[in-house]
């Protein structure tokens, strides 16, 4: 049976206190007992995010660090794990619970349509929503910077937790519970399919709208480039006669020009109609 998501709380993370040490070992074991110590105390918020994730932790430590972004973890003495590994972990026990779903749902499918399937359940999009959903954004432990700047509303910052979370739920109780935790998250809503950003050609549908009153074809521009190499966050604009229609943000250029021309497209729309109105 799928978990029963509750009134969504409003939790407050504590942070550990910090603790110095010029000795490696003992550094090392001061570290632990702040996990120990932040599990204590944030023991539950973190049984109602449970409920939200739809698995309950045997190890605890393992969640606070899916819960830990690099720049909170550098803040504080000595600095804690962060989830990037647990983010590489999850990333592809992700892919692969996905494929398996999809292998086993379209088997009458070729390779093209299943990866593009794939694409759209395991896009930054995709991750960010289902982030959303659980309102996984309160529980997120971030540096002081990264709060200034709105980092809790970030897609990505979202995407990677949710990841993170995959890898530790697997490394937690194995891969055939959280491929459980992972389908329903993925797939509970799966009757809306038209809201997957790759399942249309937005590209096609704004070339094909402009061009009933103009020849000249709509230009996307990636306008900034973020994250590591192996995790990139793509911004694009896209232009029509000097003026930009739309932007899109994703974790490749293709994603984030459909968003941009989905973007465009709903703008366009809504022009015709405030004419249509006058």
């Amino acid at each position: 049976m799928p978990p029963s998501y509750p009134k969504k709380p409003n939790p407050t993370l504590h942070k550990i206190p910090p603790i110095e040490s010029s000795d490696h070992s003992q550094r090392k074991a001061l570290n632990k007992n702040a996990f120990n110590l932040a599990a204590e105390k944030i023991s539950s918020p973190l049984s109602e995010l449970e409920q939200y994730i739809g698995h309950k932790f045997f190890d605890k430590k393992l969640i606070i660090q899916a819960l830990t972004h690099r720049s909170y973890s550098q803040e504080v003495i000595p600095p804690e794990a962060d989830n990037e590994r647990l983010e590489f972990l999850g990333d592809s026990v992700l892919q692969m619970i996905v494929t398996k779903r999809l292998w086993a749902e379209l088997e009458w499918e070729d390779e093209g349509v299943l990866t593009r399937r794939r694409s759209e359940k395991v896009s930054g999009r995709a991750l960010a929503n289902v982030a959303r959903e659980m309102d996984l954004s309160k529980y997120i432990r971030l540096g002081k910077g990264e709060l200034k700047t709105g980092g809790r509303q970030k897609s990505s910052i979202l995407a990677d937790v949710l990841e993170a979370l995959v890898g530790a739920i697997y490394l937690d109780a194995g891969y055939e519970k959280c491929a459980e935790v992972v389908e329903y998250w993925l797939w509970r809503d799966s009757d809306v399919e038209e809201g997957d950003i790759l399942a249309d050609d937005y590209k096609s549908k704004l070339q094909q709208e402009l061009q009933r009153t103009d020849s000249h074809l709509p230009v996307y521009h990636v306008t900034h480039e973020s994250g590591p190499e192996h995790d990139k966050i793509f911004n694009v604009e896209v232009r029509h006669s000097g003026k930009v229609l739309g932007k899109g943000e994703g974790r490749s250029k293709k994603e984030a020009e459909q968003i941009a021309a989905r973007e465009s497209i709903e703008m366009l729309v809504g022009e015709s109609g405030e004419r249509m109105k006058g």
